[in-house]
């Protein structure tokens, strides 16, 4: 009895068998043999090949019925491989004027043309490094696959190369989307003796630069972090990451200012001006009417007051964080009403276009603020939102969304 191992060992060595392919005349499929899960061989599509003596006649008419088969290998009869033929060539070749009577007897290697050869189990960032200057040609290259024999087991083309990086690409933005879905979650929402707050973000790319988190660093004390990172998509998502990372780990002992000047120092040095944070830190404590506002760059500031909604202009406005080394954050101070909405958002929300190339509007937010009972805050959010899935219709996100509505009334 084989175990599996062994196996595999005597599917290597038996190596690459020839089989006919059904219904045709001259072509041949290579059944692979055995090999590791980062080879090239892995991300092989085309495995037909045909003698040298095949004629391009008999070959035009075995492809007709294939047009999965875009390159076929000629081989030897110890199955070693001379060059291939395009599927594409060969026909160009014989729709010239004449050329069917011409080349019709004539042997495959007449259009037979040179291609690397590469083990089949070589890792594929090997073979990816040599086709980096050819990925952009008109026709894919191929890179014809050879066993410890030099036997012919199939071929890799710059397509399936860009195919196979696709799909890692989407699996790591799966898991990348995944990751970040934990950190920021589409809502937040905390209800404390006197204060209600509900976040709410959704990223365009299912990732990106947009930060929203909520934390309670001393009993009574709720610091609220918005923020929207420069540029979009992965790069973003990272600094967004590292920023909770601190987020979550701040002490406290030193502040909402030491948690400014600890994110700014961080941005500053890691990024030095290639990525900065525009971003508002808002400090509610329970049973207190007074909010403490730091306005870094941010600006989309909302007061909803008695069915209304105001933009909020801080006396005190701060350089976004990571543009400069040193900062001193100014503070600003609110006082809310019972009934009082302080409403922050990132551009995503007002730079939305539709499909006819209008932008939302503040308008539209005013409709939702008119729409509103004055009573529970989640219902506030369900409005905004319906007018913004309303305005944009089929026309898709085109940033990342956050926003957060802060609330106080009698404990």
């Amino acid at each position: 009895m084989h175990t599996g191992a062994q196996a595999q060992e005597s599917i290597a060595r038996r190596g690459p068998s020839l089989s006919p392919v059904a219904d045709t005349r001259i072509l041949m499929r290579v059944t692979s043999s055995y090999y590791h899960t980062h080879a090239i061989a892995a991300l092989a599509s085309q495995y037909c090949c045909v003698f040298p003596d095949a004629l391009l006649e008999d070959l035009a008419l075995d492809l007709s019925p294939h047009p999965e088969v875009e390159a076929v290998a000629v081989v030897d009869r110890a199955g070693r491989p001379r060059g291939i033929l395009r599927r594409r060539h060969v026909h160009a070749m014989l729709s010239r004027p004449y050329a069917w009577e011409v080349f019709k007897r004539s042997s495959v290697l007449e259009a037979m043309e040179e291609a690397p050869t590469v083990h089949q189990e070589t890792h594929y960032l090997s073979v990816f490094a040599d086709a980096r200057e050819h990925i952009y040609g008109e026709d894919p290259r191929y890179y014809v696959l050879v066993d410890d024999s030099g036997r012919y087991t199939g071929m890799v083309s710059t397509r399936d190369m860009l195919v196979y990086s696709y799909r890692r690409i989407m699996e790591d933005l799966s898991l990348a989307r995944t990751i970040q879905q934990r950190i920021h979650p589409a809502e937040q929402e905390i209800h404390r003796p006197g204060l209600s707050c509900l976040t709410f973000t959704s990223m365009s790319q299912g990732i990106g630069g947009d930060y929203l988190n909520i934390r309670s660093y001393r009993p009574g004390t709720w610091f609220i972090l918005m923020g929207d990172v420069s540029g979009k998509g992965i790069a973003a998502s990272l600094v967004a990451s590292l920023l909770d990372g601190i987020f979550r780990t701040y002490r406290g002992k030193e502040g909402a200012e030491g948690l400014l000047t600890h994110l700014n120092a961080h941005l500053y040095h890691l990024f030095a001006l290639e990525k900065f944070l525009t971003a508002v830190l808002v400090v509610a404590r329970e049973g207190s009417p007074t909010v403490t506002i730091y306005d870094m760059g941010h600006s989309y500031l909302f007061l909803i007051r008695e069915g209304r909604i105001k933009r909020l202009k801080t006396h005190q406005s701060n350089l976004p964080l990571g543009i400069h080394p040193e900062l001193s954050p100014v503070a600003n101070t609110l006082t809310l009403k019972e009934g009082d909405v302080l409403f922050a958002h990132t551009d995503g929300l007002t730079e939305q276009h539709n499909p006819e190339g209008a932008t939302f509007s503040y308008d539209r937010i005013t409709r939702a603020v008119d729409a509103w009972d004055g009573n529970e805050i989640r219902t506030l959010k369900d409005l905004i939102l319906h007018e913004h899935l309303t305005f944009r219709d089929s026309h898709p996100q085109e940033d990342d969304i956050t926003f957060f509505l802060l609330t106080i009334y009698p404990p």
